[in-house]
């Protein structure tokens, strides 16, 4: 009876293998799929952050952690059960071998003292029953880290206490600013200004402190000297993840989504596809894009590797195009591309009704002619 009854248990992990294991690869391929999200996502954080996409990237990883957990979860589930059931068949054939002694102590054939040893071989029982039981306490332990990690976003930052710039800038002050930015390296006594509706090229040489206006206004702390005026109001009582609402920044380093073209465009807020064409226009890439497989559903691999740098470029202008901001930052964003690329972006930003400050490292004559004002840091 014992031979024959444990040889059913191995029919368990035969009949439930196909099941366990496609369980797990689902659950391997949507953790795999949601990990190259949040490296994508955290590489990009400052395109997010500049054209306001916080809220829709969260909500975008809020579904695929709730779907990560529920495949995980069915994981975990069918392997559990799986064990138990593989140990309550195992555990069968000593109940059956129980079942049969009893019969024997009735007939005088077996004595009382070895009916109770082998009674106790009933706590083989008790092991399946703590398998699921160790499997539903680990579940209960996923739920709450869940809840922990669904409570960050709601965690308040230091901008959250800072007023927010809601109307267009119409004006930006730096009055004899000075602020260490590393042990060799200072801005000293900076004055400019900066006003609605022109466009301004900053030059110099490398390390000269181009980037670093940029930076003060949107990303470095409040240890300045001197003042600092948007719109009248000093930047230290400002929140400045509102200023880059206003103001995008577009940065030289071209950050890309391992996602479609619309969703590159769009950074998952709601935009219709006929503004997202209109916006690609703008940017000199539509032409290119229609003529993909996909069109705008096109999927762009990961780091852009089937895109020239040229299109990427085009199609982060195409975020600033389709938000229709007045004002932007543009740090040396045509770095490493080829004269006459770098030539055709940098005409399509100046031609638009905005304040441009233009961080830039070319000195093309034709447009620096459309610069109202030329800085040059040194």
């Amino acid at each position: 009876m014992v031979v024959v009854v444990s040889v059913v248990q191995f029919g368990v992990p035969i009949l439930l293998k196909r099941k366990i294991a496609s369980s797990r690869k689902e659950y391997t391929e949507a953790l795999e799929i949601y990990l190259d999200g949040v490296k994508n996502d955290l590489g990009g954080h400052k395109v997010v952050r500049t054209f306001d996409a916080v809220k829709q990237i969260l909500t975008k990883q809020e579904k695929l952690s709730g779907f990560v957990c529920r495949k995980n979860e069915y994981s975990s589930k069918t392997l559990y059960w799986a064990q138990a059931l593989a140990s309550f068949v195992n555990n069968g054939a000593f109940l059956i071998v129980l079942g049969s002694c009893m019969f024997f102590a009735t007939t005088d054939r077996m004595t009382v003292g070895e009916v109770v040893a082998i009674t106790n071989m009933m706590n083989f029982v008790l092991t399946p029953c703590k398998t699921i039981a160790n499997g539903m306490i680990q579940l209960k332990a996923m739920e709450k880290v869940k809840a922990e990690l669904e409570d960050l976003p709601g965690q308040k930052s230091e901008n959250d206490n800072r007023e927010n710039i809601e109307e267009n800038i119409r004006e930006i002050r730096l009055d004899h600013v000075s602020q260490k930015i590393s042990e060799s390296f200072s801005l000293d006594q900076l004055t400019l200004n900066f006003k609605k509706g022109k466009k301004y090229a900053i030059v110099g040489k490398s390390g000269s402190g181009k980037s670093s206006i940029i930076k003060l206004l949107t990303e470095y702390g409040m240890d300045y000297t001197g003042k600092v005026l948007v719109n009248g109001r000093e930047l230290s009582g400002i929140n400045r993840e509102s200023i880059m609402h206003i103001a995008p920044v577009c940065y030289q380093q071209t950050y890309i989504f391992n996602d479609t073209v619309f969703h590159n465009v769009t950074l998952y807020q709601d935009y219709s596809k006929e503004e997202v064409i209109k916006a690609l226009q703008k940017a000199g890439i539509y032409d290119t894009i229609k003529k993909l497989p996909a069109g705008l559903e096109e999927k762009i691999k990961e780091n852009g590797t089937n895109f020239s740098g040229g299109e990427l470029q085009r199609i982060a202008l195409a975020r600033l195009f389709l938000r229709n901001r007045t004002m932007t930052f543009l740090d040396e964003i045509t770095s490493g591309l080829d004269n006459m690329t770098a030539y055709e972006i940098e005409k399509r930003l100046l031609d638009e009704d905005m304040t441009v400050i233009d961080i830039t490292h070319r000195y093309n004559k034709t447009l620096l002619q459309k610069y109202h004002e030329i800085m040059v840091m040194n």
